[in-house]
């Protein structure tokens, strides 16, 4: 799946930030990230996409949690979470 994901978005990073991209996907994906480190390495992707590309990187807060989404196309999302973080402030 993660192999899938990045060969969708790889292209929007450039050559000196792929590194960090890639780290921070795998953190996404991760069972053994936190809800606040994947917030952190979602926000951190879309800091390191190229500007055209951030569009596609989307937060919504709900009253319980905060969703995040990334998309590669007109609803195709290859990550979406609920999460549910301990301290408001990391909102």
């Amino acid at each position: 799946m993660i192999e899938k994901a990045w060969t969708a978005i790889k292209d929007w990073f450039c050559g000196t930030k792929v590194g960090a991209a890639k780290d921070c996907l795998l953190k996404l994906y991760s069972a053994e990230s936190t809800d606040a480190e994947k917030l952190s390495a979602f926000r951190e992707l879309k800091n390191l996409a190229a500007e055209p590309y951030q569009k596609h990187f989307v937060e919504r807060q709900e009253p319980s949690h905060l969703s995040i989404w990334l998309f590669i196309g007109p609803d195709a999302a290859i990550i979406q979470h609920d999460l549910v973080l301990d301290d408001p402030k990391q909102a």
